[in-house]
């Protein structure tokens, strides 16, 4: 799904030999356009780049021949740049304007034998920050949107576009004494993101979601793929799980007064009463408030923040239309598909490529008890709010046996031959062998837990009793024991996923293994962790009950084995 205005024949082109188009200018009244001729060959440099998390969200690093005209960013110098593609040969091009960005710096050189220019230029967020200082300004519309409208206008100059999607009720803002805090504060209390999209117009949006239909483009490794270097990196340094907001201001009166907002999470994984602990993310503000809107903007920085931490990134074909906010299909070389949003891209645009760095929205339960506000004529000392007690759930850890599996031929067809067809795994190829790259499913469906931990009561069960009623959030881990009974070599490398489905099909189904368990001997037993997010989700809902083995998609030997005695741990809180 390709946003206009490219056309959706363009997608087709970037897996093929196409040409990448690029038009660069530098504008200002005084000399009027000033086309730059850039050349790669030469050293010339043009990067472009959208990020989320950073004001301003559009900003360009360009690096080219000195130009004849003297260029002063003081004077309100634009960089103007399109990007597109061409067939090979004749046949219709698609360029469209990518960006239209203050120049902020300009830097000559005369060092080399050519004199060249090195400048940066940023979105018109940058304006509003030149422009934020007020003294005692106030704000107010029928609506939120209309609100940060009249202050937009009072930073920037002409008035920019404003083309807002959420609206939110009326509101008045005192005592504004920077115009960009109150901006974002203004944008928070409707649960909005405010910005600039690097071409002049600004957005007020709600926070991002899935596309469930088609994404606006598939990053997929391989042949046909456009992917050129995949990587993906958890951490825990820019992500957070407690937000505390504090607002500080005086009144008409000259009382200073102080309200702090807070929003944590209270259930799963990243809840602050279990092992993930707290993460604070501490905010100043200094605009006027009320409680209910503090606790209400450090609830929608929260949701921004945990959705950080857990990011995939990729060098690929330049996809000239995506941009943060935008849904697409990753296709890792594991086999596994994620379906994220981009939160970063930057375009090299003389080479005709782009860094992509996208990340999985969270959902999950959060609290908002808030601060009252106080009024005092000295600065103000609060005690925050107690963090909540732990949740009344206990943990359990329970194990199913195997209820049945099967084995099939790489031609999708179920194994009956021996040995052991029923109640093994086998994966791989070797020489010789008319099964070609096995897989295989494992099922277990029984109501014959064995409970581990936790009450005794679980005993017994299938997994859709142990799990009934349980969010997907609070299955902890999921785990496959098992015995490697065969390797080619005494030792075999196992490709693991999950079966999203209950009962063993006739043919072999689509299979994408995400955990690889290497070298392991024969004869021994391993636990292998399988917790994922989709697994988790899949296993709560009642439509995954099974794991799978293979395919190997490699014709070595080392990937030959077969899987024994086979049982599946579940760790989940209710």
């Amino acid at each position: 799904m390709i946003p206009a205005p490219y056309t959706a024949t363009t997608a087709e082109l970037l897996a093929q030999d196409h040409r990448n188009l690029v038009d660069a200018q530098l504008t200002h009244p005084d000399f009027g356009v000033l086309q730059l001729e850039l050349a790669a060959a030469r050293g010339d440099r043009l990067s472009v780049t959208f990020d989320e998390s950073s004001t301003p969200r559009a900003s360009a690093q360009l690096s080219c021949p000195l130009p004849d005209v003297a260029i002063d960013p003081r004077q309100g110098v634009r960089l103007a740049v399109a990007a597109g593609y061409g067939p090979v040969g004749d046949g219709v091009e698609d360029v469209q304007p990518l960006v239209d960005l203050v120049l902020r710096t300009a830097a000559p050189s005369w060092s080399g034998p050519d004199a060249r220019l090195d400048a940066t230029a940023s979105g018109d967020e940058s304006l509003v920050l030149d422009a934020s200082p007020a003294v005692a300004e106030s704000t107010t519309g029928a609506t939120h949107a209309l609100a940060i409208e009249a202050l937009l206008a009072k930073s920037v100059s002409p008035r920019p576009t404003f083309l807002p999607d959420v609206g939110g009720a009326a509101v008045t803002v005192d005592t504004i004494e920077d115009r960009w805090n109150a901006l974002v504060d203004l944008a928070d209390r409707v649960g909005a993101q405010l910005y600039d999209d690097g071409l002049r117009t600004w957005h007020l949006t709600p926070q991002p979601e899935l596309v469930a239909a088609v994404p606006h483009h598939t990053l997929a490794v391989g042949e046909g793929g456009t992917v050129l270097e995949p990587s993906r990196d958890t951490t825990r340094d820019d992500w957070f799980n407690y937000v505390r907001v504090r607002y500080r201001w005086r009144n008409a009166a000259g009382a200073d007064q102080q309200v702090v907002g807070t929003a944590y999470v209270t259930a799963g994984p990243y809840r602050i009463t279990g092992p993930a602990s707290r993460r604070i993310l501490s905010v100043d503000r200094d605009v006027a408030t009320t409680t209910a809107q503090a606790n209400t903007v450090a609830q929608s920085i929260l949701l921004r923040q945990l959705s950080r931490g857990d990011a995939v990134t990729v060098r690929a074909v330049a996809a000239y239309w995506l941009r943060p906010g935008m849904t697409v299909d990753v296709l890792m070389p594991t086999g596994e598909l994620l379906r994220h949003l981009v939160a970063r891209v930057t375009f090299d645009v003389l080479e005709g490529t782009m860094t992509v760095t996208t990340r999985l929205p969270i959902t999950v339960p959060t609290a908002s008890p808030g601060v009252a506000g106080t009024s005092t004529s000295t600065p103000p000392s609060t005690s925050p709010t107690p963090d909540p007690a732990p949740p009344a759930k206990l943990r359990y850890s329970s194990e199913w046996p195997l209820s049945s599996s099967a084995s099939y031929r790489s031609d999708g067809v179920k194994r009956t031959d021996g040995p052991a067809p029923s109640g093994v795994m086998w994966q791989g190829t070797f020489s010789g062998s008319y099964n070609g790259d096995q897989r295989s499913v494992a099922l277990f469906t029984g109501a014959n837990s064995v409970a581990s931990s936790g009450k005794r009561g679980e005993a017994g069960k299938t997994i859709s009793q142990a799990l009934a009623g349980v969010p997907a959030e609070d299955v902890e881990g999921i785990y496959l024991v098992a015995t490697c009974e065969h390797g080619w070599a005494h030792k075999f490398t196992a490709k693991l996923g999950y079966y999203n489905g209950t009962t063993l099909p006739a043919t072999a189904p689509s299979m994408a293994p995400f955990v690889t368990s290497s070298s392991w001997p024969e004869d021994t037993r391993r636990t292998v962790n399988l917790t994922s997010p989709a697994f988790a989700k899949a296993l709560a809902a009642g439509t995954a009950r099974g794991v799978t083995l293979g395919p190997a998609r490699s014709s070595s030997t080392a990937y030959y084995g077969r899987l024994g005695t086979l049982r599946l741990v579940v760790v989940y809180a209710k």
